[in-house]
């Protein structure tokens, strides 16, 4: 064993056995090389990356290639969940070099953490070759190998830092407007998504386009989130079987898919399939939210109620296995008849193929299939249900992809948010509420003024700001579904630490790593949105809320701060800004704050949902209570329903009846 063997992090652990003399990442490892004039090579992956395993398999585990590399370099190997810091900063570099990036990612450095050549995957010979001509590069013309490294640093430098501008204007609706038109060329309105592939569902993306096509009633926009929510919830990216989203499809008919499942995808897609199904009302979407909670309970969930990482994409060693299925394997679990209505309902034909083969999907809406089969919907509901269980039974009897058994901060508060977001049409509130309790008894050590990103027995790794201001966002949300106090009040507390160890004054920007405990040779500023969204857009979208909470100052002119340097590059690319584009659109439509007070609130605040927008923020409280936005709005024995059009106030409703008609205005 080597001296993973230590960590905690399965992926690191997979590597253990390795000859590799890999060590994990720390400064001693760095001081190593300095002291004995040797290259560091860092390798980045995660435990459910298929290439990775695939370079393991054919390069670390093998004898030759390890004494070239044990002989010549200090080897790190870095689990990119648990250091994300460390993978964007190296991914910039190899971008920068190659124009191309992915994991396993492989970057060689100076004992300074200056890179200077870097690549993804390499296939042994090949690995073998860069291995030896680096070495002998390092031997014969350090100098050179130093001074290129010194410029890819300043590179990386600007790529990583943020332009402040100084535009002191608001973004206008026209300009968002604009900006959809030209994205919108790039969707593909027959199948879902984008007019390419390999297909991502991209959450973060289509929350925005749906709350942008609900509150300018741009129907082609809603048109086409309608479609790609249905498509994916059809394809073979999505697990008909058990339930849950696998990473992305290779192809553009979200057919074949890259079979890793992660917390981050199927957290925010139930968010996103919940809102769905307030807005088009399709029963399909609600089965999505009851079978991806199931996936996530059944496969993904701790004793502790908190939720693991991913499911690996290979089982045996093969890519998907434990989800495909023969025709002969599904013969044997059926009758004659649903043996037949199987092949035809997950498409086990031609279009399902896939190398020998079948992946189950579908292509058809379950109203369709029941007029085809000339059986009623709830016929065709039931025979489904009945039918899975049946398969899902003989599946879980294979070997299951292997499990990455962290436990995040940050992705574990995206699955607070989408448990409270589904709780309208599901029972998944309490679950919200006891999970964020476990997170703030674990991972937020308050007498230390820090939140962990991990917490384990072998070994802490501190937050970085996406643990943060996803913790702020999930305290949020429990209070929004629980109207507990208690939970906004840490809210703030943890925005006031995040201001003071993350807040840049100069750059105007949250920097992803603290800025007392920097170690690289750059700085981080999380500005685009990605397959989660980033850190300095959700930390503008909790300052709003706080901002109107307790009515200060500082937060709103920070949240004002963080708008007006996104808005060129928001405009630009919102492809890249979708979480932004979320907040900005909400500025530029009718925005309302409700506040409910009084012994009858939670039964006003039932009555009201069906009437509110999206950009519409609710406020409820039973008694009275010392929160600025409730202070003195308070009346015994009576309910009162204020609404604040851009903190402009009228009177309040004293009634059920008034209320709604105050609000459906």
């Amino acid at each position: 064993m080597n001296a993973l063997a230590h960590e905690h992090s399965p992926y690191l652990l997979q590597h253990k056995d390795n000859p590799v003399n890999w060590l994990p990442w720390s400064e001693k490892a760095f001081e190593q090389a300095q002291k004995e004039n040797k290259i560091v090579l860092i390798s980045i992956g995660y435990s459910a990356c298929h290439w990775c395993h695939v370079m393991e398999h054919e390069s670390f585990e093998d004898a030759e290639v390890a004494k070239i590399m044990n002989a010549n370099f200090i080897c790190i190997k870095v689990d990119r969940e648990e250091r994300p810091d460390v993978d964007h900063l190296y991914m910039q570099a190899v971008q920068l070099m190659t124009q191309q990036g992915g994991w396993p990612l492989n970057c060689f450095v100076l004992p300074n953490k200056k890179p200077f050549y870097g690549g993804t995957y390499f296939p042994k010979e090949k690995w073998k070759s860069v291995l030896n001509q680096i070495t002998t590069l390092h031997k014969d013309k350090p100098e050179e190998v130093e001074k290129y490294a010194n410029q890819l640093a300043i590179g990386i430098s600007k790529t990583l830092d943020y332009v402040v501008t100084n535009n002191e204007e608001r973004i206008l609706l026209s300009d968002i407007n604009e900006s959809v038109i030209n994205w919108s060329q790039t969707f593909d309105n027959e199948l879902g998504g984008s007019l390419r592939a390999p297909k991502f569902p991209m959450p973060v993306n289509y929350q925005f386009l749906l709350k942008f096509g609900v509150l300018t009633n741009e129907t082609s926009i809603l048109d086409h989130v309608s479609l790609t929510l249905d498509e994916m919830a059809r394809g073979g990216i999505y697990d008909q079987i058990g339930g849950g989203f696998t990473r992305y499809s290779v192809d553009k008919y979200w057919k074949v898919p890259h079979f890793e499942k992660m917390l981050y995808d199927n957290a925010q897609l139930l968010t996103l399939y919940a809102q769905g199904y307030q807005y088009f009302q399709k029963e399909e979407y609600k089965n999505v939210m009851s079978q991806t909670l199931n996936f996530c309970k059944r496969e993904l969930q701790a004793e502790n109620g908190l939720f693991y990482c991913a499911l690996d994409a290979d089982s045996e060693g093969v890519e998907g296995k434990y989800y495909v299925w023969t025709r002969e394997e599904v013969s044997e679990l059926l009758t004659d008849e649903d043996y037949e209505r199987v092949l035809d309902y997950y498409n086990m034909n031609a279009f399902g193929e896939w190398e020998g083969n079948y992946i189950p999907l579908r292509q058809m809406p379950d109203s369709e299939i029941a007029k085809n089969w000339g059986v009623s919907l709830y016929e065709v509901s039931e025979w489904v249900r009945n039918i899975n269980a049946i398969l899902l039974k003989a599946r879980e009897k294979r070997i299951k992809p292997g499990l990455d058994n962290k436990i995040l901060c940050s992705w574990n508060c995206l699955m607070i948010i989408g448990l409270n977001d589904c709780s309208k049409y599901l029972h998944t509130a309490r679950l919200a509420e006891d999970n964020l309790k476990t997170l703030l008894n674990n991972y937020y050590l308050p007498d230390l003024g820090k939140v962990l990103r991990v917490s384990a027995e072998s070994k802490n790794i501190e937050g970085f700001l996406d643990d943060y201001a996803l913790l702020i966002k999930a305290c949020l949300s429990v209070y929004n579904a629980t109207h507990k106090e208690y939970y906004v009040r840490i809210a703030k507390e943890l925005t006031d630490l995040t201001l003071d160890q993350f807040y840049n004054l100069e750059t105007q920007l949250f920097e992803y790593t603290q800025r007392k405990k920097v170690q690289h040779f750059s700085a981080h500023y999380d500005v685009q949105d990605d397959v989660i969204p980033s850190s300095n857009s959700v930390m503008t979208e909790v300052l709003k809320e706080l901002a109107l909470i307790f009515s200060n100052v500082y937060y709103q002119d920070t949240y004002d701060k963080l708008l007006k340097l996104t808005k060129e590059q928001s405009i630009k690319a919102p492809y890249s800004y979708g979480n932004w584009l979320g907040i900005q659109v909400e500025e530029c439509t009718l925005s309302r704050e409700i506040v409910i007070i009084g012994f009858e609130a939670k039964r006003v605040k039932k009555e009201l949902a069906p009437y509110l927008m999206p950009s519409d923020r609710l406020y409820v409280s039973t008694t009275d209570s010392e929160l600025p936005i409730f202070k003195n709005r308070f009346a015994k024995e009576e309910t009162l329903t204020f609404v604040c059009v851009n903190k402009a106030c009228g009177l309040p409703a004293r009634s059920l009846e008034d209320a709604v008609a105050l609000v459906k205005l």
